[in-house]
């Protein structure tokens, strides 16, 4: 092999751990993305619950309380059952032939959450619905692109930074203008 022919082996190989630095940093701001918007819904449920309704008020031993009417979110307090029962989860598995796939989960884990939700019919009583998940998984849908571009940005960029530091001729410095979005 030539001298000529071994610094182009050397280069290819840097060229080489440089993508692999990008596509990790790509991944990593995917599982950053997830949990934010995760997060996010989580939070906004626990918002969403946590006003006090415009129903009927009843008196607790922890003080009075304003039910939510029909259509409105339940009016839960902060601490109470409804409102401990919010959660949210990650989770990453990998399957045949997948490279990886990080989900994300959030809602109440309380058996008459989806009562609440969606209302219920029985012998005695008729529940209107009360909704406080749907709406979130509304707002959730609007802020996931933002929330996806702005880490996928944030670590591109950072990418980018590091790889233009490590290597004088790594080709980093001609593409850190691509992908400005607003």
């Amino acid at each position: 092999m030539t001298t000529y022919q071994q610094s182009l082996f050397k280069e290819l190989e840097k060229a080489n751990k440089n993508l692999k630095k990008v596509i990790y940093s790509a991944a990593a701001s995917i599982e950053k993305s997830v949990q934010q918007i995760v997060d996010a819904g989580a939070n906004d449920v626990r918002e969403r619950i946590s006003k006090p309704g415009s129903g009927k008020e009843y008196t607790y031993s922890y003080g009075p309380h304003r039910a939510s009417s029909p259509g409105e979110p339940p009016s839960a307090r902060i601490g109470g059952p409804l409102y401990k029962s919010i959660v949210s989860q990650i989770t990453q598995s990998r399957k045949d032939g997948d490279k990886g796939r990080v989900e994300g989960y959030y809602g109440a884990n309380i058996y008459y959450a989806p009562f609440l939700e969606y209302g219920w019919r029985r012998k005695s009583s008729v529940g209107e619905p009360r909704p406080f998940m749907r709406p979130s998984a509304e707002y959730v849908r609007s802020i996931t692109p933002g929330i996806v571009a702005r880490n996928w940005i944030k670590n591109r960029n950072a990418a980018i930074k590091k790889l233009s530091g490590s290597s004088k001729n790594s080709g980093a410095d001609q593409v850190s203008y691509v992908g400005k979005m607003r």
